[in-house]
């Protein structure tokens, strides 16, 4: 069986579904009270868009942590159970939110 390799999505358009749909996701989570793991700052999401599900695959107060995330291994890993991996990363305040988000998807090697 062929092995899964993430690639990094650079289509605006498939870049700009994947953030709708986390923002949706990340207000639906809003609501309410108290700490819900997928709202920190440093957030990794997997997307199945035919069972229409997004879910927390990580969530990391600092980007140390976060970091490990981000690599190719465990991207390859994310990619094989997800139509798109997305990261969400703010780096910035409340008052000043510095948004940064990447896509991944599947291709086989």
């Amino acid at each position: 069986m062929p092995k899964a390799k993430a690639i990094e999505v650079t289509q605006k358009d498939m870049i700009n579904l994947c953030t709708r749909k986390v923002d949706y996701f990340r207000e639906a989570l809003n609501k309410g009270t108290g700490y819900k793991p997928g709202l920190g700052s440093y957030v990794l999401y997997g997307l199945n868009h035919a069972r229409g599900l997004t879910e927390v695959i990580a969530s990391e107060a600092t980007a140390a942590d976060f970091s490990k995330h981000l690599q190719k291994s465990f991207l390859s890993k994310c990619v094989d159970t997800y139509d798109h991996v997305l990261s969400y990363r703010n780096t910035g305040t409340g008052k000043n939110p510095n948004v940064q988000i990447r896509v991944w998807f599947k291709e086989y090697i």
